[in-house]
């Protein structure tokens, strides 16, 4: 029975539709959201040209922004870097994408150039930071490889559960075959890689339930290579002479299709397949860059308004309570019962204060300026609780430099809506 076909184009609008409905909705309450995305291109490579073509429309399409900014062959590393370094700092940019290969006279080290984004706009997730958030498992706080976010979009679209699933990942580049590994393995599938240098290619494949490969060598995999059902995700983009085409030549995979698509159940076309869907992952995560930053400027503006709980603190206030309202007694899906933490360093903003959280209220205690029977009954409180309280560093590990952001994004969970009450 010949495979399904796994069409990405379709998959694609189905993303894109979603993300255009999702930025028209937040507009409604923030008309000033608008999501943008930094293009560079060095030289003039045909390919690049019609990527980045099908990248501005796409984006026009769904309703987000795009510089385009196209250097000549000759251009320097130095010219380069100084325009990511600008972009950096331009709080309109929201994602950074330089497109690969690049086409230039002068060495650049692509690699480096890469480097230099921001980790927060690289929506290509090739910064290190967010390699090594994936090699880790982090699968929230990072941006993920574009093309291999797609490969997983695609096959999660077939229903397949893939623990304990054998998947092989024939390449190793950083743009694919590494985050696909990765991104398979977080997913319970037991992983092989293989590359140029692997001994006995086809007994490994005929293995797979899962196959992925990209490693640009034309009709590599052969139909007898597979095991019969298997799900089959080409990569590949290669030309081959096609007098008959109006370009002459046609794209062809990294799988021979004709007879992979008589053994497989699921397999991708090249044209069609993955190259669709890695366009409208990397505007959805130019839309997630855009959204955390709006999060991220509503915190800010939030405790701005709420400034008095750290003016307080600092000007020996007697003591702030923050009724909390809660309808749950858990946050983030673990219990709730008594939070304390009393180990504030001398630099925090909390310094000699106490901390204790229960699932009604927050008290901010200034041990400072109270009187010494307030100081007393506290001390008894706590010690009453004392079998209940839980470290609060050990309890939620955020990945904060100081307990003053930490709180900060307590409360914000809580509730998103904070009364300041002075005592």
């Amino acid at each position: 029975m010949p495979a399904t076909i796994l069409n990405g184009t379709n998959i694609a609008s189905e993303v894109t539709e979603k993300l255009k409905t999702e930025i028209q909705s937040i507009k409604q309450e923030h008309p000033a959201f608008q999501p943008h995305l930094a293009i560079l291109q060095v030289g003039n490579r045909i390919e690049s040209n019609l990527y980045v073509k099908i990248k501005q429309k796409t984006c026009e399409r769904i309703g987000l922004t795009t510089d385009y900014f196209k250097f000549p062959a000759d251009v320097t590393q130095d010219v380069v870097m100084s325009k990511i370094l600008e972009l950096n700092d331009d709080a309109h940019v929201h994602g950074i994408l330089l497109q690969l290969p690049l086409d230039c006279l002068h060495p650049i080290d692509a690699d480096t150039c890469i480097q230099a984004i921001s980790r927060s706009k690289d929506v290509d997730g090739l910064h290190p930071f967010n390699s090594g958030l994936l090699a880790r498992g982090n699968l929230r706080d990072g941006f993920i490889p574009c093309t291999a976010k797609a490969c997983l979009t695609i096959i999660e679209k077939t229903g397949i559960d893939l623990r304990g699933k054998q998947a092989v990942v024939i390449g190793r580049s950083k743009l694919v075959g590494s985050p696909m590994a990765d991104l398979l393995k977080w997913r319970d599938a037991t992983v092989t890689t293989c590359h140029s240098k692997t001994k006995n290619l086809p007994s490994i494949v005929e293995q797979a339930d899962v196959l992925v490969v990209a490693v640009g060598h034309a009709n590599l995999v052969k139909g007898e290579w597979l095991k019969p059902g298997a799900i089959v995700v080409d990569c590949g983009i290669n030309y081959e002479d096609d007098p008959s085409s109006q370009n002459a030549y046609r794209l062809i995979g990294d799988v021979e299709f004709s007879s992979c698509s008589e053994k497989a159940s699921f397999i991708t076309p090249v044209p069609g397949g993955v190259g669709p869907m890695t366009v409208a992952t990397l505007l959805a995560n130019t839309f997630d860059s855009a959204k955390g930053q709006l999060q991220r400027s509503t915190l800010r503006n939030t405790f701005k308004k709420e400034s008095l709980i750290f003016k307080r603190f600092l000007s020996y206030s007697t003591a702030i309570q923050v009724p909390l309202k809660c309808q749950s007694s858990n946050v983030c899906g673990q219990p709730l019962p008594f939070l304390c933490h009393r180990d504030y360093s001398s630099q925090s903003l909390f310094a000699k204060n106490s901390l204790l959280l229960t699932s009604s209220k927050v008290v901010l205690h200034d041990m400072r300026s109270e009187s010494t029977t307030h100081r007393h009954a506290f001390k008894r409180h706590r010690n009453r609780m004392e079998s209940n309280l839980v470290p609060f560093s050990s309890t939620y590990s955020y990945n904060f430099s100081n307990y003053e952001h930490t709180l900060k994004v307590l409360l914000l969970r809580l509730k998103k809506s904070l009364r300041i009450f002075p005592k």
